[in-house]
């Protein structure tokens, strides 16, 4: 509440529909903090793919935009050298350490501290 008491909310906008004259519609996504990375595919293709959430158990991602999108959730291989999931069938590896990403996700909150401290 501000000092008026009027509540003040604050909405962030993940994505906008625009409908149009034929009927159909068009998704945009207008994030801006997007985390992406970098994952191997077993052909050995290398993508970029949106991170929807990232802890140190498990990094979910989205491949692909709009409607047309899947998302995986990558787990920590045995020895914890890296991180494995699948996606339709094929097998997408993220070449980094639970080591590293822990240090990764403990920047990220700093950083985000760091931002938000007065």
């Amino acid at each position: 509440k501000d000092a008026n008491n009027r509540i003040s909310l604050y909405v962030r906008v993940t994505s906008v529909t625009i409908f149009t004259r034929q009927g159909y519609y068009q998704e945009s996504e207008t994030q801006m903090d997007e985390e992406k990375i970098k994952v191997h595919a077993e052909s050995g293709q290398t993508l970029e793919v949106v991170v929807s959430s990232k802890k140190s158990d498990a990094i979910w991602i989205v491949l692909g935009e709009g409607i047309h999108n899947v998302k995986c959730k990558l787990t920590p291989t045995r020895n914890g050298l890296a991180y494995a999931g699948s996606v339709l069938g094929r097998e997408i590896i993220y070449e980094r350490s639970v080591k590293q990403v822990q240090a990764d996700i403990a920047q990220e909150e700093h950083d985000s501290f760091q931002f938000r401290r007065r």
